[in-house]
């Protein structure tokens, strides 16, 4: 079947095709404790790379970059729209680091959990139960050994060149370092983020989240040193465990540039360090950023307000990083009409809070204050009635 510009999607010849390369390993650090999360589970293992076939019946689809495998019962609308994404997301990554894959990464598009599971145990020699838990926990897993990507098309959904991308450049690391290569699980994932959201971490929930976390030491860089760290992490702290690491990777991006952690990742790639690599950077040791990271809190508490308003005439705003079940005192006033409304809320166990304002107040502008104790933030909202 090939994937045309316009769209266009030939019959697909039923031919089982998949004879990929796959790692063996038997490690459950790919399945957290509890809760799904539509995320990807890396795969790193150790040993040699050893070939394994799947029963699940997967077909070749043509892409320009990739080397895409679907699952008979897929809608052929949907395999077109993830092999366009497919491509976007790989063209995108490419650039980011300046060189092509240097082999075609291997996409494998599974339609249901059941068959992901089967897929996972057959072709990662993952255990059953293993298996089972990954599929009821992961839209997908990525096996860097192999430059091998599995996703269940039933759990993911929405803009798959975002999410594509940011599996894609855990493979291209590898492809770079080499899949031995040790380097710190929230500099992989915080690198992946950066290059799947290619917004800059705006102020959505899971940033905002991200900044409280840090701002009242929930979790630190230092928590997730490793993947059996990531994943342990991952389980209390969520999806805004990976705007944390983000965060941390913008910070070194402005230290470095993003040219220069991708240097750096091919100094680890010629036999460095990724410790000496860093350093090599010129701006000092990582241990050394790492321990200023986690330890500077001078982003403060906030507030963010939503650009637009809501069907009721609202405009959501949001208290982050103050400290964690606080009593704050709020008060939006209007400079030009005399409005004061004073009140107070609580924190929640990040140190966050959301309201929101607009349908019952005039035209006009408006300032939004909340303190506690020291900390103080303010924000400014324009209501247009």
């Amino acid at each position: 079947m090939k994937v045309v510009a316009a769209g266009a999607l030939a019959l697909l010849a039923l031919v089982f095709v998949w004879r990929g390369s796959a790692a063996a390993s038997s490690d459950a650090t790919c399945a957290p404790t509890s809760g799904f999360v539509v995320q990807f589970c890396v795969n790193v293992p150790s040993g040699q790379a050893v070939r394994r076939d799947t029963t699940v019946p997967l077909y070749a689809v043509a892409t320009t970059r990739t080397d895409l495998r679907v699952e008979a019962g897929i809608p052929a609308s949907e395999i077109v729209r993830v092999a366009s994404a497919l491509d976007l997301a790989a063209a995108r990554v490419e650039g980011v680091f300046g060189r092509p894959f240097s082999e075609r990464p291997r996409v494998l598009l599974f339609a249901t959990p059941a068959s992901f599971a089967r897929g996972a145990e057959e072709i990662f020699d993952y255990p059953k139960q293993t298996a089972v838990l990954a599929a009821n926990s992961y839209g997908g897993i990525v096996d860097q050994a192999t430059l091998t990507i599995a996703v269940d098309w039933h759990a993911v959904g929405g803009d798959l060149s975002g999410l594509l991308a940011h599996e894609l450049v855990h493979v291209m690391i590898r492809d770079i370092t080499g899949r031995d290569a040790r380097l710190p699980a929230w500099f992989e994932e915080g690198f992946a983020t950066v290059i799947q959201r290619e917004d800059a971490l705006a102020a959505d929930t899971d940033a905002l989240v991200a900044r409280s976390l840090r701002a009242n030491g929930v979790v630190t860089l230092e928590q997730l040193a490793t993947l059996p760290d990531w994943h342990r992490t991952f389980a209390r702290v969520g999806r805004p465990q990976y705007a944390l690491a983000a965060l941390a990777v913008r910070a070194m991006e402005a230290r470095v540039g993003q040219g220069g952690l991708v240097n750096a990742l091919v100094a680890v790639g010629g036999g460095a360090s990724f410790e000496d690599a860093y350093a090599a950077l010129g701006t000092g040791r990582l241990e050394a950023f790492v321990t200023g990271f986690d330890a500077v809190t001078e982003d403060g508490a906030g507030i963010a307000v939503t650009e637009t308003t809501n069907a009721s005439g609202d405009r959501a705003w949001t208290l982050y990083a103050f400290p964690p079940n606080s009593v704050v005192r709020v008060r939006i006033s209007g400079a030009s009409n005399g409005y004061d409304l004073a009140f107070t809320v609580t924190a929640d166990d990040r140190g966050m809070f959301r309201g929101s304002f607009g349908s019952t107040a005039a035209a006009g502008a408006y300032t939004i204050a909340a303190t506690s104790g020291a900390l103080q933030a303010s924000a400014e909202i324009a209501n247009q009635r």
